[in-house]
C-alpha cells in the first residue's frame, strides 16, 4: 500500500498560518520528506516508526492481539466478547474491530511499548485510515494515548486516559469527529467541521512540533491547531477505542502510521 501524507499536499496552502521555524520543520519532517506515490514513509535513521497494514494477525491467535499485557503487539481491553480480526477479501489489508451486541459495549486496543513522547525539539506524525459501520451510534477514539485499562462506562481511553493527542465522537447522537488534546485534568477540544459518513473511509492525522503546536489533518484537509494541554510528561502509545452505545459498532482500518524524530 502506498500511503500518502496529507501534509505533503496540503503545506503550501497552510504555511503562511506559522512562523519560520515551524514552516521549516512541516516543510521538512520526516525527513527526506515523502513524495506523493512515493512508498518511502521517512527516514529509518532520523526517525523512528510504527506502521501496520494489518495483512494478519487476529485476537484469537495471541500474536497481534490479545488481552494479556506485554504477550502480542496489541493490548485489547473489552468487556465482553469484542472481535478483532483481519477482514477477509479486502485488498490492502483491513483489521476490523467489532464490539457485543449488549448496549454499551467496548472495544479498545493500545500498542504494548508506550514507544512515543511529546519531546522538546522533536516531531511526531501519526496518521490511520478507517471507516465505520455506523456513524451515528459509535463513540471512538485514534490515535496515541497513554495507557490505562481502568475504564469501565465508555472504555479505558475515552473514560480513564488523561493524556491523548488525536480524534474522537463521544456522543451517540451524531457524527461530528473532534481532534483534542488532553494533558492531566486539562483538555483542548474542537469540532473539526468534518463528519463520519457511514461505510466511507477517512484519512485522521496529525502533526506535533515538539511540545509547541499540534496540527490536524482529515483527508488532506487541515481542520483544527493547538498549542495548550499538549502532553509531555508521559509517554503514549498508539490507541483505538470504539463504543456502541446501544448496540454493535464496527470500525474497519486500513492502516496505522506513526513516526517521531529520534
Amino acid at each position: 500500500m502506498l500511503v500518502l501524507l496529507p501534509f505533503v499536499i496540503t503545506t503550501t496552502l497552510v504555511l503562511f498560518q506559522y512562523g519560520a521555524a515551524e514552516r521549516n520543520r512541516i516543510m521538512t519532517f520526516p525527513n527526506p520528506r515523502p513524495v506523493p506515490g512515493s512508498a518511502k514513509l521517512g527516514n529509518i535513521v532520523g526517525d523512528h516508526m510504527y506502521f501496520d497494514d494489518f495483512h494478519s494477525g487476529c485476537m484469537e491467535s495471541g500474536n497481534k492481539f490479545f488481552r494479556t499485557a506485554n504477550t502480542s503487539d496489541w493490548l485489547v481491553t473489552d468487556d465482553i466478547d469484542a472481535a478483532v480480526t483481519i477482514s477477509d477479501d479486502e485488498p490492502g489489508g483491513v483489521l476490523r474491530i467489532a464490539t457485543a451486541s449488549n448496549a454499551g459495549d467496548f472495544a479498545s486496543c493500545q500498542l504494548n511499548g508506550e514507544g512515543f513522547k511529546v519531546t522538546a525539539g522533536k516531531d511526531i506524525y501519526c496518521e490511520m485510515r478507517l471507516k465505520f459501520d455506523d456513524g451515528n451510534d459509535t463513540r471512538w477514539f485514534f490515535g496515541l494515548a497513554t495507557t490505562d485499562v481502568t475504564g469501565t462506562t465508555l472504555g479505558p481511553i475515552l473514560d480513564g486516559v488523561v493524556e491523548s493527542i488525536g480524534f474522537r465522537q463521544t456522543t451517540a447522537t451524531g457524527t461530528d469527529i473532534f481532534a483534542l488534546v488532553e494533558d492531566g485534568s486539562a483538555e483542548t477540544t474542537v469540532d473539526t467541521g468534518v463528519n463520519v459518513v457511514d461505510d466511507t473511509f477517512l484519512v485522521l492525522a496529525f502533526h506535533v512540533l515538539g511540545t509547541g503546536r499540534v496540527i490536524y489533518w482529515i483527508d488532506g484537509k487541515e481542520v483544527a491547531s493547538f498549542t495548550t494541554n499538549i502532553p509531555s510528561g508521559d509517554a503514549i502509545t498508539p490507541s483505538m477505542e470504539v463504543q456502541g452505545p446501544t448496540a454493535t459498532s464496527i470500525v474497519e482500518v486500513d492502516y496505522f502510521l506513526c513516526m517521531q524524530t529520534r
